[in-house]
C-alpha cells in the first residue's frame, strides 16, 4: 500500500518505520497516534543531521565513562570502530530500501520478507522486538536508578531508597497501561534533548572547575588504565549508543534533496563520535577506575557538585540533572511500550486485519492489547529486578546482541543479497568482512555479559526484598 502524505497511521510502529514519500514532519495526536504532515520544501542537511543525532543519542550517553573504565583509554579506539561500522551499515540499510519499490511499505519486516521470504519477515520482527524489549528494560531500570538517587538516602515510609524507588515507579506507570495516551507526555518528551545537553554541560563544568581533581570528596582520585580486559562489554555499550537504524528511511525521505543523505549520515556519525568521545574522555579522566555505570551517580557522590544545593535545601545540582533524566525516562517508556505492542501486532498482517474488523463491534481487541502491554510491563519489571545491580551489563547485552543484529548484521545482509549482482567483488568482500566481525563481536559480547549477569553476586541480595508487599 503506498504511503500518502498527511495520512494518519493506525499503527504506531508502522508510523515510526514507514517512509513518507516527500518532505514531512511527524506529530503526535491526542489519541497517541502519529500523523505524517507534509513540509513543502523538505528538511535541509542541517535539520536532518540534528534530527538524526537527537534520535540516536540516548541512554548510552550516561554510561560512556563506565565503558571507558571497562576498556581503559583504548576504549576510544573501540568507540571510533563502532561509529565507522554502524555508520557504514546505516548507508547500506537505506540503500536496501530502494529495492522495495515506491508502492511497497518501507518497514523493516517488509525488507526482511523481500530478502528471505515470509520467514525473513518473522526473523527481522523477532530481533526488532528483542531490541525494543531490551530498550524498555534499560529504560525501566534507568527510571528506578534515577528515582532512587532523587529520594533521600535513608529511604521513605520505612522502606529503603531502592525499595521505595521501584515501588513508586511501578505504581506511577500503572495508569499508562490502562489508558495509554501521549497527550500529557508530548511536551515533556522534549526534555530528552535538554537532558543530553545538561549532562554534557555538567560534566564539562565539573572538569573545568576542578581540572586537577583536588576537590573530589573521595581522595586520592582513582587512576587510569591504558587498556583493560573489559573491551568487549565496552563495545556493547558503544554499539547500543550508535544504533537506531529503523528511523533512517523516514529521515532520508523527509529531506528536500535525498541524494544528500550520505552527507547527513557522515555528519551525524562524526558529531556523535566527537560528542561521545568528549563524554568518554572527560568522564574517564575525572572519575577513572571508580566510574559508576551511570555518570549521574558519580556526579552525585564524587564531584565538585556533591552537596551543593540549588533552588531548595537538600536539592543539589546533581539531583536536578537526575530529576530531568527521571522525567525523560518516565515519558519515554510508554512510547517504547506502544511500539512493542504495534510491532508485535503488525508482524501478522492478516491477523491484524481480522482483529481490526472485530474491534468496531467488540472490546476484545483493546482488551488483548492492554493484556499485551501488561505482560511486557511485568516482564520488564521481573528482568529489571533480577538484574538491578547490573545495569551496565544489561545495556551492553542489549547493544551486543540486539543492536549489532538489527543495526549491523541484518542491514548488511539485506544489502548484500539485494545488490549481489550489481556490486563488485571488492565491495562484496568488504560487506562480508563487516558481517564476520559483527558476528564475532555479537557472540563474544553476549557470552561475556551473560557470564557476568549469571555469576553469583559477591554480596547476596534477595530480589524479593526489593518490592515488599508486591512480591
Amino acid at each position: 500500500m503506498p504511503i500518502e502524505e498527511g495520512s494518519r497511521r493506525s499503527s504506531l510502529s508502522e508510523s515510526l518505520l514507514q517512509t513518507p514519500r516527500h518532505g514531512a514532519h511527524i506529530t503526535v495526536q491526542p489519541s497517541g497516534e502519529l500523523t505524517i504532515n507534509p513540509e513543502p520544501h523538505g528538511a535541509s542537511i542541517l535539520s536532518a543531521t540534528f534530527n538524526m543525532v537527537n534520535i540516536y543519542v540516548g541512554v548510552g550517553l550516561l554510561s560512556m565513562p563506565y565503558a571507558m573504565r571497562l576498556a581503559g583509554w583504548a576504549g576510544l579506539a573501540g568507540l571510533v570502530a563502532a561509529v565507522c561500522l554502524f555508520g557504514t551499515s546505516a548507508l547500506l540499510f537505506v540503500q536496501a530500501f530502494d529495492k522495495l519499490g515506491p508502492d511497497a511499505p518501507h518497514t523493516f519486516p517488509a525488507l526482511g520478507q523481500k530478502v528471505l521470504g515470509k520467514p525473513g519477515r518473522y526473523i527481522v520482527a523477532f530481533f526488532a522486538l528483542c531490541e525494543f524489549f531490551g530498550g524498555s528494560v534499560v529504560m525501566m531500570m534507568l527510571m528506578w536508578r534515577e528515582m532512587e538517587a532523587v529520594l533521600p538516602a535513608t529511604g521513605v515510609f520505612g522502606y529503603s531508597a531502592t525499595q521505595a524507588a521501584i515501588t513508586i515507579s511501578l505504581v506511577a506507570m500503572a495508569p499508562q497501561l490502562i489508558a495509554p495516551s501521549l497527550r500529557s507526555l508530548a511536551w515533556l518528551s522534549a526534555l530528552g534533548c535538554l537532558t543530553t545537553v545538561l549532562v554534557a554541560l555538567t560534566l564539562l563544568v565539573t572538569v573545568g572547575l576542578d581540572p586537577l581533581r583536588s576537590k573530589m570528596p573521595i581522595q586520592p582520585p582513582a587512576g587510569h588504565d591504558l587498556w583493560a580486559l573489559g573491551a568487549l562489554p565496552a563495545f556493547g555499550i558503544f554499539a547500543a549508543a550508535v544504533s537506531g537504524h529503523s528511523s533512517l528511511p523516514a529521515l532520508r525521505s523527509s529531506m528536500h534533496s535525498q541524494q544528500d543523505f550520505p552527507k547527513v549520515v557522515a555528519s551525524s556519525f562524526s558529531l556523535m563520535a566527537l560528542f561521545y568521545g568528549m563524554i568518554c574522555a572527560l568522564g574517564y579522566y575525572y572519575f577513572g577506575r571508580a566510574a559508576a555505570d551511570l555518570v549521574t551517580v558519580d556526579l552525585a557522590n564524587n564531584s565538585i557538585f556533591t552537596g551543593h544545593w540549588v533552588l531548595l535545601p537538600a536539592f543539589t545540582a546533581d539531583k536536578l540533572v537526575e530529576a530531568c533524566i527521571l522525567v525523560n525516562a518516565f515519558t519515554t517508556y510508554p512510547l517504547i511500550l506502544l511500539v512493542i505492542q504495534d510491532l508485535a501486532v503488525s508482524t501478522f498482517p492478516h491477523s491484524r486485519e481480522v482483529a481490526g474488523a472485530r474491534s468496531a463491534h467488540s472490546v476484545a481487541r483493546p482488551a488483548l492489547l492492554q493484556l499485551l502491554r501488561i505482560i511486557v510491563f511485568l516482564l520488564d519489571a521481573a528482568v529489571g529486578i533480577l538484574a538491578y545491580r547490573q545495569f551496565g551489563n544489561i545495556l551492553s547485552l542489549v547493544g551486543g546482541l540486539c543492536s549489532i543484529t538489527c543495526s549491523l548484521l541484518l542491514p548488511s545482509l539485506c544489502f548484500l543479497l539485494l545488490y549481489w549482482v550489481e556490486i563488485g567483488w571488492a565491495k562484496r568482500c568488504g560487506i562480508m568482512l563487516i558481517m564476520i566481525v559483527g558476528g564475532a563481536l555479537l557472540v563474544l559480547i553476549t557470552s561475556d555479559n551473560l557470564k557476568a549477569i549469571l555469576a553469583p553476586p559477591q554480596h547476596h541480595v534477595s530480589h524479593f526484598e526489593l518490592l515488599p508487599g508486591l512480591l
